[in-house]
């Protein structure tokens, strides 16, 4: 039997486009290696803890409409992130000086007047008068929250980013206080309403195509036929060799995509959720203030420079936060390694004794993206001179191979959960209009 659409991946952006296929009629297959739905968000609920745990996609950047709409007409409780930062500095934890106002006007000097630069030279040629402090704080912001290398980001995609941003107000985080768990279960209703084979624990080993038809292998041999298909794997899994796990071989290969791929890269990032006994930062003071509104803890450490609390819903847990250069070195280690080393670090910047803060830890959490075959990494970025690489890779193949995912968002907003469900909504489109022709 064939299908109408196949799509490969259950994550935001498969979801999403299968659910406004099957809204308008359309047989659709969905095709998941995991055993489970949500892809790179994996929200996880424990009594003990008292608030969800996270290992994937935790903050609502902003207002956009992909994720409010679903808030509000589920009526899900959320909360802006509130509280305190805290920034170590020369051994010292205190709040942070207000860096804010400069590092903003820092890159809103950001420019390609001399042409497509990494964020690197920018700060080294154009900004060189700023302080070695802004810089510094500039650097680390960069790499920590697009999970990226400051010399190989594109300066032209972060001007695109920050336009996006502004445009939803991106200033201002929110949590889903279920956890983001309950946008896949919103996403996953719509899909089950309709015409819809929703297979989890299905590898995907090839895909086959012609104009016109698709036959999608199974690592388990069983095969699937559709008229079309919506590839809505992670990039990291589109450029992994046909031959390693999760890897996809395509026959005949999607070579005119290669060169856009291989511009955009994948950021690497190990995060160590902490959930203790009781907040016992509540009872640290530092600089003569308590530690009870702490928020975000900021710094230069080696190994876990970000940690977060939960506010401000106070639950006792601290998510420590290794991206780009630090995540890879801690990437594929044993997790009993990692979680001591983040225990060492989150000691040495609150400044108590590494033994006794072990002996306060209920249990740790921890998720490492990269060495999962169906993401191989955290969440996208644009090099320099790709600018309009997530636009090429988007773009269908002879009205039979369509592409979602984060890393295919064409609005600005790649690495996000909204520019996912807007790639799938997107790629559902054109699937649509290739039907009409």
């Amino acid at each position: 039997m064939t299908t109408d659409v196949a799509i490969i991946g259950a994550g935001a952006a498969g979801l999403s486009a299968a659910g406004d296929l099957v809204c308008r009629g359309l047989d659709v297959t969905v095709l998941e290696g995991r055993d489970r739905l949500g892809g790179r968000i994996f929200s996880r609920h424990l009594p003990s803890a008292g608030f969800p745990i996270e290992l994937g996609a935790e903050f609502v950047h902003g207002r956009p409409q992909e994720i409010w709409d679903i808030i509000e007409s589920a009526q899900l409780e959320t909360h802006e992130v509130g509280g305190e930062r805290w920034c170590h500095s020369g051994g010292r934890l205190a709040p942070c000086p207000d860096l804010s106002v400069r590092l903003e006007r820092l890159l809103d000097q950001m420019s390609t007047k001399y042409g497509d630069r990494s964020f690197q030279e920018f700060v080294e040629s154009e900004a060189a008068s700023e302080s070695l402090e802004l810089k510094s704080r500039a650097v680390a912001f960069v790499e920590g929250f697009n999970a990226a290398h400051a010399a190989r980001i594109s300066v032209q995609w972060l001007i695109d980013s920050r336009r996006a941003d502004e445009a939803i107000a991106g200033d201002h985080s929110y949590r889903i206080i279920d956890g983001y768990g309950e946008i896949v279960a919103r996403l996953a209703e719509r899909v089950e309403e309709g015409a819809c084979d929703l297979r989890l624990g299905t590898p995907i080993r090839a895909i086959r195509w012609r104009r016109g038809r698709v036959t999608v292998v199974a690592r388990d041999g069983e095969i699937f036929e559709a008229r079309r298909a919506v590839i809505a794997v992670p990039l990291g899994v589109l450029n992994a060799p046909a031959d390693a796990s999760g890897g996809i071989a395509f026959d005949p290969d999607i070579t005119c995509k290669r060169s856009a791929l291989a511009k955009i890269a994948v950021g690497t990032v190990i995060r160590v959720v902490l959930v203790f006994r009781e907040r016992f930062w509540e009872r640290l003071e530092r600089c003569g203030r308590p530690l009870s509104g702490l928020s975000f803890l900021f710094s230069n450490d080696e190994w876990f420079p970000t940690w977060w609390s939960t506010m401000p819903a106070r639950s006792p847990i601290l998510t420590g936060w290794a991206a780009g250069q630090r995540g890879e070195r801690l990437s594929g280690k044993d997790e009993t390694l990692i979680v001591a080393q983040a225990i060492a670090s989150l000691a040495a910047l609150l400044d108590v004794d590494r033994v006794h803060l072990a002996s306060m830890l209920d249990k740790p959490y921890l998720y490492d993206w990269q060495a999962d075959p169906f993401s191989r990494g955290a969440y996208s970025y644009v090099l320099v001179g790709g600018a309009g690489a997530p636009r090429e890779v988007a773009a269908p193949l002879e009205g039979t191979l369509f592409f979602a995912g984060e890393a295919t968002d064409t609005g600005g907003h790649n690495g996000t959960v909204h520019g996912a469900i807007a790639s799938g909504r997107r790629a559902a489109q054109d699937v649509l209009a290739s039907f009409e022709r």
